[in-house]
């Protein structure tokens, strides 16, 4: 969501990856097609609008340039992120199977994990790493024979047809900015798919909204995958706080003047996905 999307909680956790509202939307989770939504927004004159994502309008002020800020390497932690489509009906038997295996897999990979469920009934899995070789020697562990670990939570979920849940995606991620909070329990994920080598100018437009919106009460983490997506998580404790912030940034100069001088400005990204994240595990510490 992304984010993932992935804007995970305490994040330490990713998207974290990235969400943001809107009714309805339609999602397609192939990662070479966007999705189609409508969201209501404040245009640069303050006048409340509704745009429609493929028009004109949308793309000039979903799509960024600025000039290069830094590199990915820049980023410390990096994670993996498992997107997995639930089963309709299927949403507490999902909840309770990953909340069950989390710390299993903790304590296996030495990740520090986050699960949480979008607004498309989507899981969002999210393993966190110190570094690559922290993530290597997560993978490495998990190759190896880990039956009996995970033998009781198998045995009280067993697999079914149709299944719980399919894996619908999965990336890996460099974590860029991480969030300040460990109150994240919920997070409005943005997915940004970048012009071809134009991820680092992506990652650059993106920082210059976290001193506006952090201001206003948001928490922002923002993370890269490989494939030129970049995903802005902004974390609340709850939903109404994220209201809150809605009506805050709606109502803020400093953000309408930002937009407004993003449209002179040739595009280099487009918003392609938004997850509205609940985080029901998350890292202790």
């Amino acid at each position: 969501v992304c984010f993932s999307v992935l804007s995970g909680p305490t994040m330490k956790s990713l998207s974290n990856a990235i969400t943001f509202f809107r009714e309805p939307w339609q999602l397609q989770i192939s990662r070479s097609r966007s999705a189609v939504f409508d969201f209501p927004m404040i245009s640069v004159d303050r006048q409340p609008v509704t745009l429609r994502w493929r028009t004109k309008i949308m793309k000039k002020i979903y799509a960024l340039a600025f000039s290069l800020l830094f590199t990915l390497s820049a980023a410390a932690e990096v994670g993996t992120v498992s997107l997995w489509q639930v089963t309709p009906g299927k949403n507490q038997e999902a909840i309770a199977r990953t909340t069950a295996f989390a710390p299993i897999m903790e304590e296996i990979t030495g990740a520090q994990i986050s699960v949480g469920m979008d607004q498309f009934n989507t899981i969002h899995w999210v393993q966190v790493y110190e570094d690559w070789e922290a993530w290597g020697k997560g993978g490495d562990a998990l190759g190896q024979n880990n039956s009996e670990k995970f033998a009781e939570v198998i045995a009280k979920y067993p697999r079914t047809t149709p299944p719980i849940m399919t894996l619908a995606d999965r990336f890996e991620l460099n974590l860029v900015k991480m969030n300040s909070t460990d109150n994240a329990n919920v997070s409005w994920i943005t997915q940004w798919d970048s012009r071809q080598g134009q991820q680092q100018t992506t990652i650059a437009n993106a920082m210059q909204f976290v001193p506006v919106h952090e201001k206003l009460g948001g928490n922002i983490s923002i993370s890269a995958d490989n494939l030129g997506n970049v995903y802005y998580a902004n974390s609340f404790e709850n939903w109404a706080e994220m209201g809150r912030w809605i009506e805050a940034t709606n109502a803020s100069e400093d953000v309408a003047t930002l937009w407004a001088s993003l449209l002179t400005e040739e595009p280099v990204a487009e918003a392609v996905k938004h997850y509205r994240v609940r985080w029901f595990v998350q890292p202790e510490g």
